[in-house]
């Protein structure tokens, strides 16, 4: 019989391994969230977003824990909280007996369902985390490359050396697919070989034995893909009759498949805020914390292009932004405003500008009045989201990326567009770790509708803004069409042709 602890290590295991398999070799109907670093610290910048595709993560300073601070956070416990899965729910868990676990900075007593935006907070001096469910939140989004990464980080400590195991089998049985046809047999008793070895690993590991069997024994989905992959094997054995290999390979036709995108990937950059300084009447202020992101796209003739909204982005805040309110009213009533950017490619080269670097078309700006609470009149800038939202400035470099004006201008109905860029930060999750999002959506209708490219189906969120849109024109070759904007509603959405860009 399993003591209360074993059936304790066994429920960790298997929202950690369990789960973990089941995202890693399908992912149907499981979905992530992403724990956005509010700070910085030894082990993460402010920024960083981490992926989290298991059910089961714990944070504090203890080594085991997937979310590790350092000890510049005297006061995070060593397993300080964790976040789980109930249901359809993610549930955060205060584990400290000794410092407080915060949602939007009140303590949590024991457990809290934690909701899209909510900020997480270790102790009262500790750091901070922002809780982010993507619009596109399933696991299948994300390639099986990044899956298996995501996998071995977030696998419970005491595990990941069977992780690490069932990865390299995984990765060997993959590489080793276009073997089987001529070494059928052998190959599935060399699977059965590793199987065997691999559960004979399994059994070495120290006071896991009795959880691991119960879990190997409850997780029904992975008995039956392996079931299902030796039954494959065998239907193989079964058309293929064994024979000597062939001394040459055999002809086979190729077909040609669309080119990747990732020689594109040096060119599309992940946009940050540095710094913004707003100057009136001679008194200047210095503000870090109004941060957003972007991406920005770098053409064959040195143009860097973006969306506006992203470099201004002030001039479209909404009701509830009550920091880009202030820095418009600012702007607009004899102000100055220079904010500071970093762009930062998937190649490690950066881009530094300033928003007085870009050319903008205001031609469809408004200045609105509105009164002080002593009735003065002030002047406040409204730009629309519309067929001008593109922001453009001169670099000195040369980028990969070529547009196409004339055909930006004259896209056919459900033509399919390949988008890249960073919604919500994602790709971005360290100076040495970019590599951009990769989405698409067809063209709703023929031609511009009032100056935009019309979508739907929309696959991009915020942080796409300003990335570049492609088309696989007759040369089997991507041409940038056009520029993220904005959504509208949950599946329109709004592009600008980059022949509008001047």
């Amino acid at each position: 019989m399993a003591t209360r602890e074993t059936v304790k290590k066994s429920s960790k295991l298997s929202q950690s391994v369990g789960a973990g398999m089941k995202s890693l070799f399908g992912g149907g109907g499981r979905t992530y969230y992403i724990l956005e670093h509010k700070v910085s610290s030894d082990k993460y910048h402010a920024g960083q977003h981490q992926e989290i595709i298991i059910d089961y993560i714990e944070l504090g300073r203890d080594p085991k824990c997937q979310v590790r601070f350092g000890e510049e956070f005297g006061t995070v416990s060593g397993t300080h909280a964790a976040i789980t899965k109930e249901g359809n729910n993610w549930v955060l868990k205060n584990l400290s007996k000794s410092n407080p676990t915060l949602i939007n900075g009140q303590p949590v007593a024991k457990q809290f369902f934690l909701q899209n935006g909510d900020e997480i907070q270790l102790s009262m001096e500790g750091p901070k985390l922002g809780f982010l469910i993507p619009v596109q939140n399933s696991v299948k989004s994300i390639g099986m490359t990044r899956r298996l990464s995501l996998f071995r980080q977030q696998a419970l400590r005491p595990y990941k050396q069977a992780i690490t195991v069932i990865s390299i089998i995984f990765l060997l049985a993959l590489g080793s697919l276009g073997f089987f046809l001529w070494q059928q047999n052998k190959v599935i008793d060399e699977q059965m070989i590793t199987l065997n070895e691999l559960s004979q690993n399994i059994n070495k590991f120290e006071g896991d034995a009795d959880s691991l069997s119960i879990i190997i024994s409850e997780n029904e989905a992975t008995q039956n893909l392996l079931k299902r992959q030796l039954e494959n094997l065998q239907e193989i054995v079964n058309e293929n009759p064994s024979n000597p290999p062939p001394t040459t390979p055999p002809t086979t036709t190729t077909t040609t498949l669309p080119p990747e995108l990732d020689y594109l990937y040096p060119s599309v950059y992940f946009i940050t805020v540095d710094k913004i300084i707003v100057s009136n009447q001679g008194v200047s202020e210095e503000t870090t914390n109004y941060g957003w992101t972007g991406t920005g796209f770098l053409l064959d003739n040195k143009k860097f292009i973006t969306a506006r909204h992203v470099i201004e982005g002030w001039f479209f805040a909404g009701s509830d932004d009550i920091a880009g309110i202030n820095i418009n009213l600012q702007a607009s009533n004899g102000g100055t405003v220079v904010a500071y950017f970093t762009a930062y490619s998937p190649d490690g080269t950066t881009l530094s500008f300033k928003n007085t670097d870009f050319n903008f078309d205001k031609s469809s700006d408004e200045i609105a009045v509105t009164n002080d609470d002593n009735g003065n009149s002030l002047q406040f800038t409204k730009v629309p989201l519309n067929g001008k939202d593109w922001a453009s400035y001169i670099t000195n470099k040369t980028g990969i990326i070529s547009a196409n004006t004339t055909i930006s201008q004259n896209l056919q109905q459900s033509t399919a567009l390949h988008i890249l860029g960073y919604p919500l930060g994602a790709g971005a999750n360290s100076l040495t770790d970019i590599a951009p999002y990769y989405s698409s959506c067809p063209v709703a209708r023929d031609g511009l509708d009032n100056g935009i490219i019309p979508i739907t189906g929309r696959s991009f969120d915020h942080g796409n803004s300003g990335g570049p849109v492609f088309i696989l024109n007759t040369e089997n070759k991507y041409e940038a069409v056009g520029i993220i904007s904005a959504g509208r509603g949950e599946t329109i959405g709004m592009i600008v042709p980059v022949s509008a860009v001047r």
